[in-house]
């Protein structure tokens, strides 16, 4: 005879203060099954991370919408390319759109912007790790 065996379903869901939003398994320990900070879509919250995992490869990235009243995934992604100069990149369809110009530590210097746009913006390498972010 067949038996099937399920298993209750321990899995919970818990919104942070800092508004992400996190998926776990309680199974193991709690550990991670997804964070809406690491599949931001089209918002980018204070405490988010635009990032690029040179090791991994791994990107962290905002993505358009495909179109005003459908929701998944469109053309058009904003990330950060951690190679020779950091910027942040515009790509369409994977193909290179638009770039920053490199970050001074301060400000894009291929952007006219004011600076108080950029108010608490940080590009971060860690060197160790190969990692690189915008926060």
């Amino acid at each position: 005879s067949n038996v099937t065996n399920t298993a209750p379903n321990t899995t919970t869901a818990q919104l942070l203060d800092s508004g992400n939003l996190i998926l776990s398994n309680g199974d193991d320990g709690g550990s991670s099954l997804w964070e809406s900070f690491e599949d931001p879509s089209n918002a980018f919250i204070e405490t988010m991370k635009i990032s690029t995992d040179v090791k991994t490869g791994r990107k962290v990235e905002l993505k358009s919408w495909k179109s005003i009243d459908d929701p998944s995934d469109g053309n058009f992604s904003l990330g950060i390319e951690p190679f020779n100069i950091r910027e942040l990149v515009i790509r369409n369809n994977n193909q290179l759109y638009f770039r920053s110009g490199p970050w001074n530590g301060n400000i894009f210097i291929g952007l006219i912007m004011e600076a108080v746009y950029l108010d608490g913006f940080y590009i971060v390498a860690d060197n160790q790790q190969q990692t690189y972010y915008i926060t």
